[in-house]
């Protein structure tokens, strides 16, 4: 009985002593710890981004042309690592890009809207235009000359008024249209006998006719 009231007052002693030791040294020194991490960072500020030190070495990280520098100040008075970009490359390669100049926008030729006259060799060039002979007589009748049909269509606007006053002073009596928007090439000859009429120049008794 004696031996196990010794055990116990033993074990009682241990027990009052391990308590005496925490709160005398151990609660005390978690205590200053926490304390200084905190202290490190308020003085770390808003707005910087800081790594704490390790003893090991990081692994570095492989980098390709076009990435930003990354370098690692060290503050001594705070043990922690603060990093700064630099963005001075990427500054430059934007003026490198707004100096390139734009390029031009390509030009578009348009067709005439309306006929209008070319020499003898550009007649009949183009395969995707058709090629139409028309004669008109002393008496304003115009023929197809493949159909031999009247041409029903007002002259002015099928060859332009241009080509008609040409072909009055024209000495190969014959002037060559275009027209883009039917895509048609016209050739317009004059003929100074009436149509069906005699075997004679017409004559008008308007002195101001275009026809001999």
């Amino acid at each position: 009985m004696k031996n196990v009231l010794i055990f116990l007052s033993g074990a009682v002693f241990g027990v009052i002593g391990s308590m005496l030791y925490v709160k005398k040294y151990l609660i005390p020194a978690l205590r200053e710890d926490l304390e200084q991490e905190a202290e490190e960072k308020a003085q770390a500020g808003p707005g910087v981004c800081y790594i704490p030190e390790t003893e090991d070495e990081p692994e570095k990280e492989e980098t390709y042309p076009g990435d930003p520098v990354v370098t690692e100040k060290k503050n001594p008075s705070t043990r922690v690592a603060a990093v700064n970009v630099d963005y001075s490359k990427y500054s430059r390669e934007t003026e490198e890009i707004s100096s390139v100049p734009a390029a031009e926008p390509e030009t578009t030729v348009t067709e005439n809207t309306e006929p209008y006259l070319i020499d003898a060799g550009s007649f009949d060039e183009y395969s995707n235009y058709r090629a139409h002979n028309f004669t008109m007589y002393a008496d304003g009748i115009i023929i197809d000359d493949e159909t031999e049909e009247i041409l029903d269509a007002d002259p002015e606007l099928v060859f332009g008024k241009t080509a008609l006053e040409e072909l009055k002073t024209s000495a190969d009596r014959v002037v060559y249209i275009r027209d883009d928007s039917k895509k048609q090439d016209y050739s317009l000859e004059r003929s100074d006998y009436p149509f069906n009429g005699p075997a004679e120049p017409y004559r008008s008794a308007d002195p101001d006719d275009w026809r001999d």
